[in-house]
């Protein structure tokens, strides 16, 4: 696996805005797992009727998280604009100056992958980074 290569790994980058389709919704931290596998389903069965071409793994944004809830949105890069539906929206994440690592693990340890971006950010103070959040899934099954 890809992610296994970078371990604690951060890198920056200058990333381009990148267009998705997403879903997004408050989910009780208990269904987590089952809202995440939820939403995989639905956009690869949309993806799969629209034939619209994907850029890259799937992401999660965690827009806030508590200790019962967090908003959750759960998306696929694409590489054009495509039209949503219902409850799958069609947006764009932003560009500009990114922090990126990977999580290798349960949700109990992202908060280990949050710091290492934050020291990052502290590194560069100047920087206007795009919003710490976006996690890409290599094995989204294996949430």
């Amino acid at each position: 696996m890809a992610a296994q290569q970078h371990g604690n790994d951060v890198e920056m980058k200058q990333l381009e805005p990148q267009p998705v389709l997403s879903i997004r919704a408050t989910v009780q931290i208990v269904d987590l797992a089952q809202a995440q596998d939820d939403r995989i389903r639905a956009l690869s069965s949309y993806l799969q009727q629209s034939g619209a071409q994907l850029a890259g793994p799937p992401f999660v944004r965690y827009h806030t998280f508590t200790e019962t809830e967090t908003d959750l949105e759960l998306g696929i890069p694409m590489v054009a604009p495509i039209v949503g539906e219902g409850r799958i929206a069609a947006g764009s994440l932003a560009g500009g100056p990114a922090i990126i690592t990977w999580h290798i693990g349960p949700h109990d340890t992202l908060a280990e992958a949050y710091a290492r971006m934050r020291l990052a950010e502290r590194a560069r103070p100047r920087a206007r980074w795009r919003a710490l959040g976006d996690l890409l899934l290599d094995r989204p099954q294996a949430v």
